[in-house]
């Protein structure tokens, strides 16, 4: 069983599960990825991975959210304008954009290694601009991830039941009444505040 907070996290578990699930099939094994956006999606991305022993880096410009991606395991975290280097760092297999943003896209393309996978989670931005050139070149994969199937979500939920990582650890308890104030800091000035489940009862803590 799982807790009424935890549960409002079985569904982007379960989407986490479904991408790496793509992303598995195009590549095989995988041993180090980046996920450039550390909102809900992006944090869930990185516990799933390093659920299945992945190495996994976060790009985020939130000074919090990239404090809060090292708690949750990221092996290294870094700012979009001071990105990984493919002099210091080795291109990565994958690349998992959850911000939706044009530049995160073309960022993913340019810090994926030869061959690797580039996986479109974010809706931010409806249209984006890439350098086809380089995907050609470099024989790099784009696709899409949207929403899950019915056994992601059974596998989500069989998932959470077993404990096996902390689904409460970036979710706030809020009152329903404050549910506008919640989106406008969501979207406008987030701080530490990744996700927020909105309460029936007068309790949030």
């Amino acid at each position: 069983a799982v807790s009424d907070v935890a549960g409002a996290l079985i569904e982007p578990l379960a989407n986490a599960i479904h991408l790496y699930d793509s992303i598995l099939r195009v590549n095989g094994p995988v041993r180090r990825v980046a996920i450039i956006g550390a909102g809900g999606q992006g944090l869930m991305a990185l516990l799933t991975g390093r659920h299945l022993g992945i190495e996994c880096d976060l790009i985020e410009p939130n000074a919090s959210r990239r404090d809060r991606a090292l708690a949750l395991g990221a092996r290294a975290v870094f700012h979009p304008e001071e990105p990984p280097r493919p002099a210091a760092e080795p291109g990565y297999e994958a690349v998992i954009e959850t911000a939706g943003y044009a530049v995160s896209r073309r960022l993913a393309v340019q810090i994926a290694a030869p061959g690797a996978t580039i996986l479109y989670l974010g809706l931010h931005d409806a249209t984006s601009t890439v350098d086809d050139l380089d995907i050609i070149n470099r024989e790099l994969t784009v696709m899409g991830s949207y929403a899950y199937t019915k056994r992601d979500f059974q596998r989500a939920l069989d998932l959470a039941a077993t404990h096996a990582f902390d689904l409460e650890a970036f979710n706030t308890p809020m009152r329903l009444a404050e549910g506008v104030e919640v989106f406008d800091r969501l979207v406008n000035r987030p701080g530490d505040l990744i996700k927020a489940v909105l309460l029936l009862k007068d309790d949030a803590q």
